[in-house]
């Protein structure tokens, strides 16, 4: 469940998150392995060092119907407050590029969140068809 209404949603090639473009310009990125409590991973051979998981409850059979709320941690940037009405994250996973409904083609950085670049201004809505 998100704190506003979805516009659009795009996937990473490597399913390790999606994310949501909602009507206030924000982003919201929900990273798969990140939802859940921290566990600790043991390995077969004992020379390797324990690493941090996360026990992801969208995994479980008994969490697959379970709603989950949604952190309130979102991008923006200034200038972004139109509606996100299109996007999709480039292949090598590092990028997500955005359409919004003043024409804003923009490139977002999946690491930090951060906007890395405007592209460019078309003079109509962004939208993503089948066609």
């Amino acid at each position: 469940m998100f704190p506003l209404s979805p516009l659009s949603l795009a996937i990473d090639t490597a399913d390790r998150a999606f994310y949501v473009g909602f009507e206030d310009g924000s982003i919201q990125q929900v990273e798969f392995a990140k939802i859940g409590q921290e566990v600790n991973v043991q390995f077969i051979n004992p020379a390797e060092t324990t690493q941090v998981a996360y026990a992801n409850p969208l995994f479980t059979k008994e969490g697959r119907s379970v709603p989950i709320t949604m952190s309130t941690g979102r991008w923006q940037a200034d200038g972004c407050n139109t509606p996100v009405t299109a996007m999709n994250v480039m292949f090598e996973g590092n990028y997500l590029v955005t359409g919004n409904a003043k024409g804003t083609i923009t490139i977002w950085d999946v690491a930090t969140g951060y906007l890395f670049k405007t592209l460019t201004q078309y003079k109509c809505k962004i939208n993503v068809s089948d066609r």
